[in-house]
C-alpha cells in the first residue's frame, strides 16, 4: 500500500516536472526522492513517471495515481484538522457573521451566551445583509455565518445547516390609510402599493399575479426596497412620518406594538419569510467553539419560534391548519 509520504513526493514531482526542483521543495535530497518514487512504483506495480531530456512526464498510470493522491492527502489534512479542533478546547476567538434579522431575533443572544459560558472567549461579530455574510465567509473574514441561506445553498463551497424560518409581517404607522379599510377587504397585494422599508432580500416574493413586487437588481437578482435600511430598527423611524410599510418578525416589533408606536397589518403571506441557517466552509470541519455556538443558536431559535407562535395567536395572524 502506498505511503502518504510517497504520494506527497509523487505530487511534488508532478507539479515541478523536475526531480531536482521537487527535492528542493520537499527539503530532501534528490537520491532520496528518486528512491521514494521507485518504492511507490514497485508497491503499485506500475511505472508512474517517465523522464525526457528536458522534464519529467506522468505516465497514464501516474496520472490516475496523482488524481487519487490529491484527494487522499486533502482528506487526511481535513481529518487531522478535525481531530486537532476536537482536541483543542482552548479556542479564544471566533468570527461570526450575522444577517440583520437573525441577529436581532436570536443571533446576538447566542453569541453573548457563548461568551458567558466560556468566559475567555472573544467573539467578533459582523452584522450585514445575507449576501455580504456569504461573501465574507468565502473570503475567510468570518468563520461561520447565520443568515438567509438562499444564496449559500447554491454554492458547493459552502455547507448550510437550516436553523429556523422567520415569518415576516407588514406593519405601519397607527394612522396609515390601509388601517382605515375593513380587514375583510385587505389583501396582501394592497401592501405592495406602498413603499417597502427593509434590507435587501432574495427576490422570491411575488405580487398577486406572480409579478415581482420590487425593483430587481439585475446583477444580484435581489429585491431592492424603496427604502433600504442597514438595520431593521431604523425602519421604525422611517415609518413614523410616511406611508411606507415595514416588514419584520413579530418578536422584533413586539415592544412597538404594545406601546402603539406602530400597527400590525393583519395579513399573513407565506412568501414573506427568511430561511435562516448556519453557513461554514465545506472544506473545513467546525471546531468545538463553533459547534457550541451552533447548538446555542438552535436552542434559542426553538424558543424564538415558540414565542412567535404565541404572538401570532395574540395578534390574530396565526397560520391556519
Amino acid at each position: 500500500m502506498a505511503e502518504m509520504k510517497q504520494l506527497s513526493h509523487l505530487l511534488a514531482v508532478a507539479h515541478h516536472r523536475h526531480f531536482g526542483r521537487a527535492a528542493a521543495a520537499m527539503n530532501i535530497s534528490q537520491p532520496a526522492l528518486s528512491r521514494s518514487i521507485q518504492t511507490l512504483e514497485q508497491s503499485l506495480g506500475h511505472q508512474l513517471l517517465m523522464r525526457t531530456r528536458s522534464r519529467v512526464e506522468l505516465t497514464d498510470y501516474g496520472q490516475v495515481v496523482t488524481r487519487h493522491a490529491e484527494v487522499m492527502l486533502r482528506e487526511r489534512e481535513r481529518m487531522q484538522d478535525a481531530l486537532l479542533r476536537l482536541q483543542t478546547d482552548t479556542v479564544s476567538e471566533i468570527r461570526v457573521g450575522l444577517g440583520q434579522y437573525p441577529a436581532e431575533c436570536f443571533g446576538i443572544e447566542a453569541a453573548t451566551a457563548l461568551g458567558t459560558q466560556q468566559g475567555r472567549l472573544l467573539c467578533q461579530l459582523r452584522v450585514a445583509d445575507y449576501r455580504q455574510i456569504t461573501e465574507e465567509l468565502l473570503s475567510g473574514r468570518i468563520d461561520i455565518g447565520l443568515c438567509d441561506i438562499t444564496l449559500a445553498r447554491e454554492d458547493s463551497r459552502i455547507h448550510c445547516v437550516p436553523v429556523s424560518r422567520l415569518q415576516a409581517f407588514g406593519y405601519c404607522r397607527p394612522d396609515h390609510p390601509l388601517l382605515k379599510r375593513s380587514p375583510d377587504t385587505l389583501r396582501v397585494g394592497d401592501l405592495f402599493q406602498y413603499p417597502m422599508v427593509a434590507t435587501n432580500v432574495p427576490a422570491r416574493v411575488k405580487g398577486p399575479r406572480g409579478e415581482p413586487i420590487h425593483q430587481i437588481d439585475p446583477l444580484t437578482m435581489e429585491a431592492l426596497p424603496a427604502l433600504n435600511v442597514v438595520t431593521p430598527a431604523v425602519a421604525n423611524r422611517l415609518l413614523a412620518n410616511s406611508d411606507a410599510i415595514g416588514y419584520a418578525p413579530l418578536s422584533m416589533i413586539e415592544k412597538q406594538l404594545a406601546e402603539k408606536q406602530v400597527a400590525l397589518l393583519p395579513l399573513r403571506d407565506p412568501q414573506l419569510h427568511i430561511d435562516v441557517g448556519h453557513i461554514f466552509p465545506a472544506a473545513r470541519e467546525p471546531n468545538v467553539t463553533i459547534m457550541r455556538f451552533m447548538e446555542e443558536t438552535e436552542r434559542l431559535a426553538r424558543l424564538h419560534e415558540q414565542h412567535c407562535e404565541e404572538l401570532e395567536k395574540k395578534h390574530g395572524v396565526a397560520a391556519t391548519p
